[in-house]
């Protein structure tokens, strides 16, 4: 399997808008290139959190901020710096737990972000800030390829038919990328609602006692 980069992706993007190729990401100084630098990482995020990628899905345990004390909530938890997008929270490590939640600005030198809630231990599910594109499927390389495109035709001023082409084009390849990435998965059970957890208390969004 060929080895993905930056230079390649921005050259497809780069066709696909009809805009001359670059020989380096890094080193070309050509003003397709220095439009590719200025926009690709950009783009890069933006396909990815459009989609729990199954390239870019991490599960930790969150740490508990004892610097900081929440307003409403009883425990302050800091986030991962790598996160893009939050895709599932639960108080313990069985993906049908539930409980409440907010994400804030810590307004802090402790931290940037961070969750707020009245469990006393977090795990969550993230989407990160994935760089290695060859971990990530050809599906989103093809959504990434599209959006450098797009955004590429505004910076480059091509025609607003090209923008509105790539866009489409974009959206279409988000679709079947997405539909693939998840025929992959098992069949996900959704987090158990508060309804569920007080008739038949499976859980609780209320501390935990560990034994």
């Amino acid at each position: 399997m060929a080895t993905e980069t930056p230079t390649t992706m921005s050259n497809i993007a780069l066709t696909r808008c009809g805009a001359a190729e670059i020989t380096s990401f890094e080193d070309d100084e050509s003003r397709e290139a220095i439009m590719c630098r200025r926009l690709f990482h950009t783009a890069r995020r933006t396909a990815l959190a459009q989609h729990n990628w199954n390239g870019a899905l991490r599960a930790v345990q969150l740490t508990e901020n004892t610097a900081i004390t929440p307003i409403f909530y009883s425990y302050a938890f800091t986030l991962p710096v790598d996160m893009l997008r939050l895709v599932s929270v639960h108080p313990s490590d069985d993906l049908r737990a539930s409980c409440q939640y907010s994400l804030q600005n810590a307004n802090s030198t402790e931290a940037d972000n961070i969750l707020v809630t009245d469990s006393n231990q977090i795990y969550i599910r993230y989407i990160f800030d994935n760089t290695d594109l060859n971990t990530l499927s050809d599906g989103f390389r093809e959504v990434l390829v599209f959006v450098l495109a797009r955004d590429l035709c505004l910076a480059m001023g091509k025609s607003a038919q090209k923008y509105d082409l790539t866009n489409k084009e974009y959206r279409r390849a988000l679709t079947m990328a997405k539909s693939i990435d998840g025929m992959q998965d098992y069949p996900e059970r959704l987090a158990e609602g508060s309804w569920v957890t007080g008739r038949y208390g499976l859980y609780s969004d209320q501390t935990i006692t560990r034994s």
